[in-house]
Order: structure tokens, then C-alpha cells, then sequence
């Protein structure tokens, strides 16, 4: 599929519609809905609301998150379980959640699923077309209102809870320590949680019989699932936005950064201005921005994971950016893009990505995957890998679940592993055809 030059508008028009498992929808949400966190150490049901009655939805047990990459024998499995709270996510949480019906959505079903329109207590028939625009050339006043959801969203309570431990301890019989976050805080602890390496307490990466230690299990890059992933993660915090501005129809701008000499968007009009230390000091929105979960050294150290809480209230870093300062790493060109979207492995579109995130500076904020989603840059950034990721699809036809690998990648990645970090749990694979089918991220037109 050919592709026009960077001057021109991209339009992304999103078909919001159901994800559906099997028969029926399944909802996803994020990690946990403050409803379920008083009895979850006794019941590991997450099914609140009823699931919006018997019309909206039902109480049924989760997709189990199987991992086949190791063919481990059961002792070995057992151990990788509480090694790494991620794997065959959720069920060191939960094992019951709200499967929804038809149109609904949501961790309860009453939401409306994405691309169905109508408020809670509809019957969510109307179909929505959204689009996301180029942020170089989309109304000032959009822009604006983006900007500004950014903001607030750095300041509002968001409706889940981050796990603040290792989830899956030997003999656990209640949830870890969970803190409540921001919106966007959440949003870029989600990335940290899917992207660090596996952390437990008092034992060491050579006690395992796994071939390549501590740092197996990546659940969000380096795999098939990286498309799947971030197109997910993107989802969950656009409808965080338009719920917390009451906009139905605010989406997410993508940045076109092919054939840039220089970050065009890294001025004080669109994501700030850095210093020559690399802070952003006079944006109306984004000065001052904080960064949670940077101290990557400290945790491994001590055998941790970030307490996000303890990282807003001690840490006080600042959000880095140092676009231009590394040698010999520029922004992808028009030719690069080609040359990724023509291989029929994903690996070019993650080489793609990590040049982006490379190109902001040796140990900027974008620089460090766990730590990258903390600059507000990374959301129009994915929401262009997103578009990438569509051309990709559509251009080699990955259309069927046989387009995910059965077996051979990292944890995560393989055919019928569960999305991790996203509750309730939903295969890869599941959602990749659903989108194939129902033209969930179809580029309608280049203006």
C-alpha cells in the first residue's frame, strides 16, 4: 500500500466496534476497577454491577492466559508463576470477570463497546465513526482540547489501581499492595508493567531452569504482540479522556515524523521546548510534567518492582527530552517505513520504533521502553506506529488467528496468550481479527 509524503494530512478513521471472543463480546478495561479490590483476596471475582444484568453481560471464568514458548514441566512452571506475576495473567489476581454481551463494554458491561454510541442504560445500537488526525495539521482549537485532556489527566484520579508489589508470592492469599494513580500516571505505570523484566523477592535469575534469565518476559516489544499491545493500551486511555472531559468525540492525534530533519512537534506549541538539560520549562502544558517509575536500577537491585506511589512522592524527576543530541540516529525516512511495512515479520516496525524512541536522547524519558510511556510525545508517537501497524495487516493480509505464531516467541507473543496487564484478559490473536474483520483501524483517506 502506498504511502503519501509527511506534508500531506493522514486521516485514521476508527470503526469502533465489540471485541468478541468466540460468540460473545469481551470487555476490556485495565488493571483493576476499585469495585473489586475489598473481596478479591477471598472470592477472585472482578464482577461488579451484576456485569449490568442478565441483558449486558455475565459472570464467567477469565481466558486462561496458557504460555506455551518454554514447554516447561509443571515444577518449573510453577515456579515461573511466582517469579513473574504477569505470567498466565490474570489468574494470580482474578479468575472471574464480567463477559459482556452484543454491544456492551466495560469491566461491569455498562459501558457501550468501542465504536457502538449511546449512554449508560442504552441499549448501545448506534454505531460511531471517530477519526484521528495528523497533530501538525488538525484545528488549532482540537489540538488545544488534546492538549489540555493531557493535562488534566496528569491531575485526575484514574477509575483503576496499579499493583505496587510483586503480585504472585508463594502461599499469597490476598491481593498485593495496590495505589490508587492519576490517569495518566496509570497510563504510563500500564507500560512499565508489561515492558520491565521479571522481578522476585530473595531468589536470583540462575535458580531458574529458564534459558535467558531475568529478562524473558517483555509482554508489550521484541514480539508479535507489539501491535496488539500498544493498539490496545491507546484504546483504554482514549476512552480515560473522553470519559474525564465528557467528549465523546476527543481521540487521539498521531505524529507523521517520516522525513523530519529535526522533531517538528518538540516546540512549546505542541509537546514543549527542552533546555540544554534536556527539561521542559516554559510549556503551558507540559512544564513541570513528573515522571514515575525511572529509577530502573534501584528496583532490580533490590529485587522489586516500582512502588509507583513511593515514585511520585520521593522521586521528583522530570520529564527529559534531548531530540538531535545522539550521532548518527535520525527520525525514519518515507523509504524506511517502505522497506519495514514490506517484510512480513513485525520486527521493522519495532526497529522503527525504537529509532524514534532512540532519537530523544541517551537516558531521555523516551529512551528507557519501561519509562518512555511518562513523555506525553509517546501517545502521538504510538498513535502513528498504530496507523503503521494497520498498513502492515492490510498490506500482507494477516487476517486469521494462523497469523500469530503458535509457539516460539517470548511469553506473551505466542497464539492464545492473553494481552497482559488489561483486565479482563483477551488473546492477541482474538483481537487482531476482530479488528481485521470489522475494520476496527481502517486508514479511510490521505488528505
Amino acid at each position: 500500500m502506498n504511502m503519501k509524503k509527511a506534508d500531506m494530512v493522514w486521516s485514521l478513521v476508527w470503526f469502533y466496534v465489540g471485541f468478541y471472543l468466540n460468540l460473545v463480546q469481551h470487555p476490556v478495561s485495565s488493571q483493576f476497577p476499585h469495585e473489586c479490590i475489598n473481596n478479591a483476596s477471598s472470592t477472585r471475582i472482578c464482577c461488579p454491577d451484576n456485569c449490568g444484568g442478565y441483558q449486558r453481560g455475565r459472570c464467567k471464568p477469565l481466558i486462561p492466559g496458557t504460555h506455551n514458548e518454554y514447554s516447561v514441566k509443571n515444577r518449573d512452571q510453577q515456579y515461573l508463576q511466582r517469579l513473574d506475576d504477569r505470567f498466565n495473567w490474570p489468574h494470580c489476581f482474578f479468575s472471574y470477570g464480567c463477559i459482556c454481551n452484543a454491544n456492551y463494554g466495560g469491566y461491569n458491561c455498562l459501558d457501550c463497546a468501542f465504536g457502538y454510541g449511546g449512554s449508560t442504560g442504552t441499549n448501545c445500537s448506534l454505531k460511531r465513526e471517530m477519526v484521528r488526525k495528523n497533530i501538525k495539521t488538525m484545528p488549532d482549537g482540537e489540538r488545544r482540547l488534546f492538549f489540555e485532556a493531557l493535562k488534566d489527566s496528569k491531575q485526575t484520579q484514574s477509575s483503576f489501581v496499579a499493583l505496587a508489589s510483586v503480585g504472585c508470592k508463594p502461599g499469597q492469599k490476598k491481593l498485593p499492595d495496590l495505589v490508587n494513580l492519576t490517569i495518566y500516571d496509570f497510563f504510563s505505570w500500564q507500560h512499565y508493567f508489561a515492558s520491565r523484566d521479571s522481578v522476585i523477592e530473595n531468589y536470583q535469575c540462575a535458580e531458574t531452569s529458564l534459558p535467558t534469565g531475568c529478562d524473558i518476559n517483555n509482554y508489550a516489544h521484541n514480539g508479535s504482540g507489539f501491535g496488539d499491545w500498544h493498539r490496545l493500551h491507546l484504546l483504554m486511555f482514549e476512552r480515560e479522556l473522553q470519559k474525564m472531559t465528557n467528549n465523546s468525540q476527543l481521540t487521539l492525534p498521531f505524529w507523521d515524523w517520516r522525513d523530519q530533519p529535526k522533531c517538528d512537534v518538540c516546540s512549546d506549541s505542541y509537546f514543549g521546548q527542552n533546555n540544554s538539560q534536556g527539561y521542559i520549562e516554559q510549556s503551558e502544558w507540559f512544564s513541570n510534567w513528573t515522571v514515575v517509575c525511572w529509577h530502573l536500577e534501584q528496583y532490580y537491585n533490590i529485587r522489586g518492582v516500582c512502588n509507583v506511589s513511593q515514585s511520585i512522592e520521593n522521586g521528583d524527576i522530570m520529564l527529559i527530552r534531548r531530540p538531535e543530541s545522539e550521532a548518527d540516529i535520525y527520525l525514519p525516512s518515507s523509504n524506511d517505513v517502505k522497506r519495514a511495512l514490506d517484510q512480513t515479520s513485525g520486527k521493522g516496525l519495532e526497529l522503527l520504533n525504537i529509532r524514534v524512541h532512540s532519537y530523544m536522547g541517551h537516558n531521555s524519558t523516551m529512551a528507557k521502553i519501561v519509562s518512555s510511556a511518562n513523555d506525553p510525545l509517546f501517545v502521538a508517537h504510538h498513535c502513528f506506529m498504530d496507523l503503521l501497524y494497520e498498513l502492515w495487516i492490510t498490506q500482507h493480509g494477516f487476517t486469521t488467528i494462523k497469523s500469530f505464531p503458535e509457539r516460539g516467541e517470548l511469553p506473551g507473543h505466542n497464539r492464545n496468550e492473553t494481552i497482559t496487564g488489561f483486565f479482563p484478559s483477551q488473546t492477541s490473536p482474538r483481537f487482531l481479527q476482530t479488528i481485521v474483520q470489522t475494520r476496527l483501524c481502517l486508514p479511510r483517506h490521505y488528505d
